[in-house]
């Protein structure tokens, strides 16, 4: 066959090309995350797959676009590379190979905003695209995802006991919990009880509620997932409380399958509540029983019967395996919820146990845990003799009351961002137990471990301008901001202080009716602030 001169040149170019390019060298991403809805100021981790179906290697190079306020680091790779965050909420991942029919999975740790720089609805989606620099493969095909929304910031902590495969059940379990601390009639605490083998948890919290249904006072629960039935317990009219009220399947408060019974009741600082968990022998088998016994010292004080509630097994003892008693802030579904918002608690928890005749059956010790939502500072666990004490926010106040000759610092126009800083009539016992804790939010502050002065929701105190027509003012917290720092000093008299803004020198006290920014004396020493425990 003859072969001319221009077919000679081609085909003399064909066998000096290299193999590699003559390949397809193209190759697809794929960005994950671990949690679609991180925790606001705290951490997410973000892993990328990158394939190639090709039969050469690709050289790979894009870049990650991240909703506003966010930043990346820490990159770890299977095929090496380099991540660059420039900054504007962009990354650059360069200096990779994808080997032909292989992958290569990368993972980085994001970097999610605080509350005030969170990135609005609609604006919440990663991207990639792209470097379209020389001699690098084709990206062919991306997919990014888009988070669903935030949670809040809270530590949880947690004390768990796990029994030895040789004991499955018990006739009786006691678990015992003592607030020490009251966080205030708003905090949203939970204290409780978990029970793994019996698929659920009972509890108490910190909250104020009131309803036309259920009554008024904090609340105990019985909560079991799966279960199929509940009979109210202790009824209103023994006096003890607000009497038991039980529901069954989606309209348990935790949103879960199941049943769940709940009772109103007003627990006190400082003592000690037993959590009986028996079979319901009246109700036969698979019922379980949850009754709340003061044991304050020793003694014998209010009892009441949570309620009941069937598992739809025919278990006569009380199953157990592992036990949690834990810590729960339960604004974590609030993302406006930071570290530094939460209210103080402390509390201790025990367990203990018995066969069906009445011998003591021997407890494991607990080990003690704290998640990683909050800094190190925001929560304590700790275990001596079989008792866990577990404290959230060591460094914070209760949410209580901000007081100055009977009135209450008040945010006058809710929480909202730019409401004023004014007096008000302080809210009672009684008021709170006719309105719910909710009502009385812009009354209840935390005094927190960051120098700032906040609201739920973090809303700061914030310190005008000397001269301005109001001292201070509700403003979204902002970590580090002047004009959000505040300094209760001790006043002369016992139990008074004075606010002092750090970004002024000056102080906040009341004048003609507003409170203004004012030079600090003896004068100004005209607050009490929260304590630890809320009090009145």
């Amino acid at each position: 066959m003859h072969i001319g001169k221009r077919g000679s040149a081609a085909l003399a170019a064909l066998l000096l090309t290299p193999l590699t390019a003559l390949a397809a060298s193209a190759y697809t991403a794929t960005l994950t995350l671990a949690s679609p809805s991180p925790s606001v100021g705290g951490t997410d981790k973000a892993t990328l797959k990158l394939a190639n179906t090709g039969t050469a290697p690709a050289a790979a190079g894009l870049f990650i676009g991240m909703p506003s306020g966010f930043s990346a680091s820490g990159l770890t790779s299977t095929c090496g590379g380099t991540l660059t965050d420039d900054g504007t909420s962009r990354i650059a991942l360069s200096g990779m190979t994808v080997p032909a029919g292989g992958t290569c999975t990368l993972g980085f740790t994001l970097g999610v905003p605080p509350v005030a720089a969170l990135p609005p609805a609609g604006a919440r989606s990663f991207t990639i695209t792209a470097d379209t620099a020389a001699g690098l493969a084709t990206l062919t095909a991306a997919t990014a995802p888009t988070l669903s929304g935030f949670l809040g910031s809270t530590p949880g902590l947690y004390s768990d006991t796990s029994f030895p495969s040789t004991v499955r059940s018990v006739g009786t379990l006691d678990l015992f919990i003592t607030p020490a601390t009251d966080p205030g009639p708003n905090s949203n605490v939970f204290w409780s009880n978990q029970i793994g083998s019996l698929n659920g948890y009972t509890g108490l919290q910190s909250t104020e509620l009131v309803s036309a249904s259920e009554g008024v006072g904090k609340q105990f629960l019985f909560s079991l997932w799966g279960a199929t039935a509940a009979k109210p317990g202790t009824p209103a009219s023994a006096g003890i409380g607000a009497g038991s009220y039980c529901t069954v399947s989606g309209s348990a408060t935790d949103g879960s399958a199941g049943a769940q019974c709940r009772y109103r009741y007003e627990w006190h600082a400082g003592h000690t509540y037993r959590f009986r968990v028996t079979p319901d022998t009246s109700q036969g088998p698979g019922w379980f029983k949850s009754n709340v016994t003061d044991v304050t010292n020793g003694t014998t004080g209010d009892s009441f019967d949570i309620g009941s509630i069937y598992v739809g097994t025919t278990q006569t003892q009380v199953p157990v395996g592992w036990i949690s008693q834990w810590v729960e802030y339960f604004d974590w579904n609030s993302s406006r919820t930071s570290c530094a918002s939460i209210a103080h608690t402390d509390a201790q928890f025990s367990i203990r146990a018995y066969d069906a005749i009445g011998n003591a059956v021997p407890v494991p010790a607990p080990s003690v845990t704290v998640n990683k939502s909050c800094p190190a500072s925001y929560a304590n666990a700790s275990q001596a003799n079989g008792v866990a004490t577990l404290i959230g926010g060591p460094q914070q106040s209760a949410a209580g009351l901000v007081k100055s000759s009977g009135a209450c610092l008040t945010a006058s126009g809710g929480l909202a961002d730019g409401s004023v800083a004014t007096l008000g009539t302080c809210p009672t016992l009684a008021s709170v137990r006719a309105s719910g804790g909710t009502h009385f939010n812009p009354q209840l502050w935390v005094v927190a471990g960051d120098g700032t002065l906040q609201t739920k929701y973090s809303y700061c105190l914030t310190a005008q301008a000397p001269g301005s027509t109001s001292g201070a003012l509700l403003r979204t917290c902002v970590p580090g901001t002047a004009s959000q720092q505040w300094q209760v000093k001790a006043g002369t008299l016992p139990g008074t202080a004075q606010l002092v803004s750090q970004a002024t020198g000056r102080c906040l006290a009341p004048a003609g009716g507003a409170l203004t920014l004012q030079a600090c004396s003896a004068a100004t020493a005209v607050w009490r602030t929260p304590g630890k425990s809320f009090a009145y």
